[in-house]
């Protein structure tokens, strides 16, 4: 589903994007300008800016927060330092990629200027979708659906793992419950509570995840220095030669 799903953004953005490309380097050395300025710095809004892109960061590609670890800890490999790299692309497809593309998207289409949808990304995103085709916006929210049905599956997962670790088997059920539970309420609750409570959440798992990471650096570092002095070297084994073994 996920494949699928960035698929269809990445070529829609593409689309818009390369419609008007002559505007991509204008607009990037705009966006840099206003980020930059000095006027931004002093008014507040390059720091206001500044934390609210480190939350809907975090939101976005769960950087420093631990999760994906649990993910990517299933996969079988002799290289640990290996998945630590392919771990590494999932940050920067969703960020500098698919958010810069969504930007420039929504940029070009000025659909941010749409009267009444100011701070309202989703149907910010839709309006500039929508410029490409009347169907556009449709297959936007089957697409987000998909995403929030992913977004479910992964993270129950990820808690499921984290209470086996703590409490065993005997808790899985009652918390299974628990998370079907929260999937009901939540929908009733306004965007605004969710978002914030999620930002305070991924802050409490972030904290002592980066607390952690601080203390194994050094560990970290000598595997990556072995890493790569056997991949220089070449006697790092492939894929096809382990699946021979």
């Amino acid at each position: 589903m996920v494949p699928a799903m960035v698929i269809f953004y990445i070529c829609v953005c593409l689309i818009i994007i390369f419609s008007n490309y002559t505007e991509i380097i204008p607009l990037f050395k705009n966006i840099f300008i206003q980020a930059f300025s000095p006027s931004a710095a002093f008014s507040g809004g390059f720091l206001g800016v500044l934390i609210q892109g480190m939350r809907r960061g975090f939101f976005s590609n769960e950087s420093g927060v631990g999760t994906a670890a649990v993910a990517h800890a299933a996969a079988k490999t002799d290289e640990p330092i290996r998945e630590g790299l392919v771990a590494m692309l999932g940050p920067f497809i969703d960020t500098i990629v698919i958010c810069s593309m969504t930007a420039l998207a929504i940029l070009i289409t000025k659909a941010h200027l749409t009267p009444g949808l100011e701070g309202h990304g989703a149907q910010i995103t839709a309006v500039a979708f929508a410029s490409v085709g009347p169907i556009m916006p449709y297959l936007l929210t089957l697409s987000t659906a998909i995403f929030a049905y992913s977004t479910m599956i992964s993270y129950s997962y990820y808690a499921d793992r984290a209470v086996y670790f703590l409490f065993g088997k005997k808790l899985l059920k009652p918390f299974q419950c628990l998370f079907l539970l929260c999937t009901l309420i939540a929908p009733t609750l306004s965007l605004g509570v969710v978002i914030d409570f999620s930002d305070l959440m991924l802050l409490s798992m972030a904290i002592p995840n980066i607390i952690g990471m601080f203390f194994l650096s050094n560990e970290v570092k000598v595997m990556v220095d072995h890493y790569w002095q056997e991949y220089k070297s070449g006697n790092m084994k492939t894929a096809s030669e382990l699946r021979l073994e």
